[in-house]
């Protein structure tokens, strides 16, 4: 299945897909403090533990035919109708067009009506001011912080 938007399309989540991903990957100093160097073996394990959960719908997110990122849904309950939403862009080249909030407008959309989530969750580094912007942007409430995070809810309409 693909989804198409504007400027992206949310694609199935390939294997060859998730190594474009994790090849142009440099982690963002907003997310995370982690150095990373990618090696085929760890993007393998990866994509077996966590791409091909049953818990979890994962999408290449993709522009001008190249595959810049990785959203998802996690954690999805069907009889609670929730799951958490997930956001990763390969790189700083990416950001600032539009393309992550095109994705998770896309990715709410399908969750509302291909799986009838009612309630999204979404969780974010404190620091990371360019990701809590675009969550409040989108509709999300602000429920609270912890010592790392912020923590925020959408709810289907």
């Amino acid at each position: 299945m693909i989804i198409q938007g504007e400027k992206i399309s949310l694609e199935p989540y390939t294997f060859d897909r998730c190594h474009e991903v994790f090849e142009q990957y440099i982690p963002d100093p907003a997310m995370t403090e982690d150095d990373f160097h990618y090696d085929r073996d760890i993007i393998n394990r990866y994509y077996q533990v966590k791409v091909l959960r049953s818990d979890r719908v994962y999408f290449g997110i993709c522009a001008a035919g190249k595959c810049i990122g990785e959203i998802q849904l996690k954690q999805i309950d069907k009889a609670k109708k929730c799951g958490t939403l997930s956001i990763l862009i390969a790189n700083d080249s990416y950001k600032g067009m539009g393309c992550g909030s095109e994705a998770q407008r896309l990715l709410l959309d399908y969750a509302k009506h291909a799986l009838d989530l009612r309630t999204i969750y979404a969780d974010v580094v404190l620091r990371n001011e360019r990701s809590r912007h675009i969550l409040t942007k989108l509709g999300f409430e602000h429920l609270s912080d912890d010592e790392q995070k912020a923590y925020y809810r959408y709810l289907v309409t």
